[in-house]
């Protein structure tokens, strides 16, 4: 099973105030997904000491960042570093059932350099296993998705995904 099938299994598993295509139009829109057949990943820049529903809010665009939240993420750990467009002081992930927590960027830049085939899907708590390798990309575009609000298409512009192979 390939990366963003296990994180669009997740949301049926652990049911979500959102949809797999909801929150990945929102991110499409304030944020990054990049997927691949060993890897998904899925976040945006935010303010680690803003209102916990701000960073919780896909949609929620912040003027200060300090930090990323990896919102959803299948695949081996050392893509989150090989795909974060630039660094921050902070990196943050949420499991299930447990705060958002968040790490030293540089700390974990190192510690993630020695990680070799760790694979994990991190959504508010998912833990899943990947095993499908392979290095074509697959863009998507809100126009993609059924449920993308059109309220929300005009209010934020998408950050350019380059990463085409």
């Amino acid at each position: 099973m390939k990366p963003f099938d296990i994180i669009a299994g997740l949301y049926t598993k652990f049911p979500q105030p959102r949809s797999f295509d909801e929150d990945i139009a929102a991110h499409i829109s304030t944020g990054y997904v990049f997927s691949a057949p060993d890897f998904f990943i899925m976040g945006r820049a935010i303010d680690r000491f803003a209102d916990p529903s701000l960073i919780e809010d896909p949609w929620h665009q912040f003027d200060k960042t300090n930090a990323w939240l990896v919102y959803a993420f299948s695949g081996s750990s050392q893509n989150i570093i090989d795909f974060i467009p630039n660094p921050l002081q902070w990196i943050g992930f949420q499991r299930r059932g447990n705060p958002l927590r968040f790490y030293d960027f540089s700390a974990l830049t190192r510690r993630l350099s020695g990680a070799k085939g760790t694979t994990t899907a991190v959504r508010r708590g998912f833990h899943a296993k990947a095993s499908e390798a392979g290095k074509d990309f697959v863009s998507r575009s809100p126009a993609d998705f059924d449920s993308f609000p059109a309220s929300r298409a005009s209010s934020a512009s998408a950050p350019s995904n380059d990463l085409q192979s």
